[in-house]
């Protein structure tokens, strides 16, 4: 029952529409390269200072291209994420059917309130581990304990963010992602066990198949230029490799992203008072 609530059942959800699915991973991984080209253009003095760029722009132009970049970067990562508040919410339901992708307008303004959410947990959880860092970095303690006291922050952050959203999900309360007692009481070792296996199915779907397409691509690359060496051909390989990648491992992040909310869910409903 274990193995099929958490990893056979969430893994065939996921497949039961593929287009959804790669329309999800074609909007996040447009999302990402707009991030980091953003990031790019906003920090474009400082690198062009440290790599010499002879772009014929204007680097506040180009800073504010790259704002511009950003803010459609966001509102791209706002939509996916109230797709996948939908994704709870359906499968609070027990709906075995992965949500439309309709409604944009709709999947943003959920989304939004989604998106600030889990940022107020990370920001909030940061505050804390740097204030605990400060007041033992300020009374000299143990170094190995700070170490062991950012680890725990860090775990506990992980393991409270997927029960904190599907919280809010279920209840509708923004105040529902900051309602511990209500998520410790959700927490339990068998939580725990499900947090481990789904780290470890989310790493098997994204990095291996990553692994095995950059091994082919490296042996394709030895094969037809006799070396991985800098050169002009080396580049537009890498351009035409690098390309069908990013599209392949932006569906996979998704997809991966749908198993987990689902695995996280199916534990969450079996869980509800």
């Amino acid at each position: 029952m274990f193995f099929k609530n958490y990893v056979t059942e969430p893994l065939k959800y996921g497949l039961t529409d593929s287009s959804k699915i790669v329309k999800g991973g074609l909007l996040y991984g447009i999302g990402m390269v707009l991030m980091y080209s953003s990031i790019f253009a906003i920090f474009y003095p400082l690198i062009g200072q440290l790599v010499p760029l002879n772009f014929p722009y204007n680097s506040g132009i180009i800073m504010t291209i790259g704002f511009l970049i950003g803010l459609i970067s966001l509102i791209l990562m706002i939509v996916v994420s109230g797709y996948f508040l939908n994704i709870i919410k359906k499968s609070i339901n027990k709906s075995e059917n992965l949500p439309d992708w309709n409604n944009y307008y709709g999947l943003f303004k959920t989304g939004f309130v989604f998106f600030i959410g889990v940022m107020f947990i990370s920001i909030a959880f940061t505050i804390i581990q740097q204030l605990i860092n400060y007041l033992i970095g300020y009374t000299g303690t143990n170094e190995g304990i700070l170490i062991a006291i950012s680890i725990f922050i860090s775990i506990f952050q992980s393991l409270y963010i997927p029960i904190a959203s599907i919280s809010y999900a279920h209840k509708g309360d923004f105040y529902a992602f900051f309602d511990m007692p209500y998520i410790l009481k959700k927490m339990s070792l068998e939580y725990l066990a499900v947090f481990i296996v789904v780290m470890i199915v989310t790493t098997i779907i994204t990095l291996v198949p990553t692994a095995i397409v950059i091994l082919i691509a490296v042996f394709a690359i030895i094969f037809i230029y006799g070396s991985i060496a800098y050169s002009t051909e080396l580049v537009l390989a890498s351009g035409f490799i690098g390309g069908p990648l990013m599209i392949i491992l932006s569906i996979l992040y998704f997809y991966s992203g749908v198993y987990s909310y689902r695995a996280f869910t199916n534990y969450f409903i079996s869980k509800i008072d």
